[in-house]
Order: structure tokens, then C-alpha cells, then sequence
């Protein structure tokens, strides 16, 4: 039986997808997250330290392509000569991503990371992404990414976290609700999204995220962004 999930998104309960929601997923996140703009605010910011006239970037989760959008805006082709690409396992999100960008600098491919095998990438992005991984999967994932990159390269990580005790989860999960309710969804738009996310997406603490990170090969990391149930990640190899 399919429940609404708010900006007229429908889902089995325990089975949500992107594959239906491409054409709704810009305005549905920036509903669902706070900060979502702000994550890409960052992320361009943080790779002026990272990227010079010839290098490359990698969108892990690009979705409709948006941030690497942003990127080829920041770094004109008559400036830098850079390569961006970005990967997605949602073909309904790629050929979204494909439409919305005219960069021909700009490649999108239909393909989880763990299928994936690149090198030396300057700057690899992750947006709410890694999450969605497998648990059992998640340290491989991370192997992948460190892998990918350049000596010196880095490794930007947004993600929803849980608190490390439960009283804190429980304020976290409170003050994430009202956010969502200020912005116009009901309560049982709220308590589906959840109910359809379940055995989807696993969170961890940040010291766990940090953990993953360590014994991927990153011994710089650094938080740069904290906001009660999401967090980022500047990791340098």
C-alpha cells in the first residue's frame, strides 16, 4: 500500500526509492533537510584549498546533478581545464542530471561506487549518500573513495547521524521533526518518510563515521559542518 511522503511522492511503506521521485527530489530535499544549499556552499568553498588549473572532481550521489552544476559555474572552462564527474546508481536521476547541465565537461554515469574503480580524483564530494550504503558494505565503500583519490586530495562527507546516547537522539529526532513541520509537512507525511526508510538508509555517530573514516586510510579529518542529526566531514588523504 503506498503512503504519501510529502511534494505529492507516494512509497511502500519500508520501500522507498529514487526512482520515482527525480523530477520532485530538488524541491522534496530542500524541504527535507536543513542546510541542504548551504552543504553545497561548502563544498565549493572547501575545494578552492584543492583544485587547481588541472584537476579533477567526483559527485558520489550526484542525484540531478545540481552541485556539479555549481562547480563547472565556479570554474569556467576558459580558466581551469577540470574534469568533473558524477555518479549515480538512478538512471531517472542521471538523465535529470544530464538535462539540467550543458557542460560538456561534465560527465554523469549510471553507477553505484562499489562498482566503481577510479584514481586520482583532487576533490570527491558525498551529500547524504553514504548513508544509504549497507552497513556490511560501508567500510569497503570508504576504502573506495580514500583509493580514488590523489596524495593530498580530499574528501568531502555530509551525512544524518545518530546521537550517541538516546536521550540526545531523541532531541535530535525532535528538533528534526519540527523542522520538517515548519515546512508545511503533516504528521503523517513525517511518520512514513520514516516508516519507508527503514532497512534503506542506517546512520551512525559521528565518532563511529569517524572510525570508518580512520581505518579507510584518513588520518586528517576534520569537521566542518554540525547541525543536531547531520553532520560533515573534511578528510584529506
Amino acid at each position: 500500500m503506498k503512503k504519501k511522503v510529502g511534494d505529492k511522492i507516494s512509497m511502500v511503506t519500508s520501500g522507498w526509492s529514487f526512482d520515482h521521485i527525480n523530477k520532485k527530489f530538488d524541491k522534496h530535499i530542500l524541504r527535507s533537510v536543513p542546510f541542504y544549499e548551504e552543504f553545497h556552499r561548502i563544498s565549493l568553498k572547501l575545494s578552492e584549498f584543492f583544485i587547481g588549473e588541472k584537476t579533477s572532481i567526483l559527485d558520489i550521489g550526484c542525484s540531478t546533478g545540481t552541485l556539479l552544476n555549481d562547480f563547472s559555474s565556479k570554474y569556467p572552462k576558459k580558466n581551469y581545464k577540470i574534469e568533473f564527474i558524477g555518479i549515480d546508481p538512478v538512471s531517472s536521476m542521471i538523465r535529470a542530471a544530464k538535462k539540467k547541465n550543458k557542460d560538456k565537461r561534465v560527465k554523469f554515469i549510471t553507477k553505484s561506487l562499489l562498482d566503481t574503480n577510479f584514481k586520482n580524483f583532487d576533490f570527491i564530494t558525498s551529500v547524504l549518500t553514504i548513508q544509504f550504503i549497507h552497513p556490511s558494505k560501508r567500510q569497503n565503500a570508504y576504502k573506495k573513495i580514500y583509493h580514488s583519490l590523489k596524495k593530498g586530495g580530499a574528501f568531502l562527507v555530509f551525512e544524518k547521524i545518530r546521537a550517541e546516547n538516546s536521550k540526545f537522539e531523541d532531541i535530535n529526532a525532535g528538533i528534526y521533526f519540527d523542522f520538517k513541520r515548519s515546512n508545511g509537512f503533516s504528521e503523517e507525511e513525517i511518520n512514513q518518510k520514516t516508516l519507508s526508510l527503514r532497512g534503506k538508509m542506517e546512520c551512525f555517530t559521528p565518532s563511529e563515521n569517524v572510525a570508518f573514516l580512520k581505518k579507510a586510510g584518513f588520518s586528517k579529518v576534520s569537521n566542518v559542518f554540525k547541525w543536531f542529526c547531520f553532520e560533515g566531514n573534511l578528510c584529506i588523504k
